[in-house]
């Protein structure tokens, strides 16, 4: 899963941004993706709930890539 996962699943509205929307649907997440300069406590949580994830580019990187105007540390596609 790439950069270009999260962009279409953004297109047909299956992106969660953050930590707390991807907890509160973790029952329908297929894929969760998190930056590489995500906080520790972040991902603690992550691991804690035993939700895998794969670390893409930095939070900033993300951002203008996927052509938005926030920051988050975690994606999660459904």
């Amino acid at each position: 899963m790439t950069i270009n996962d999260i962009k279409e699943a953004m297109n047909k509205g299956d992106v969660y941004f953050g930590l707390k929307q991807t907890l509160k649907n973790s029952k329908k997440i297929k894929s969760v993706f998190v930056a590489k300069d995500t906080r520790d406590e972040v991902l603690k949580t992550l691991d804690d709930k035993k939700i895998l994830y794969k670390a893409l580019k930095t939070k900033k990187e993300m951002a203008k890539l996927l052509d938005i105007d926030f920051i988050p540390e975690v994606y999660s596609i459904r």
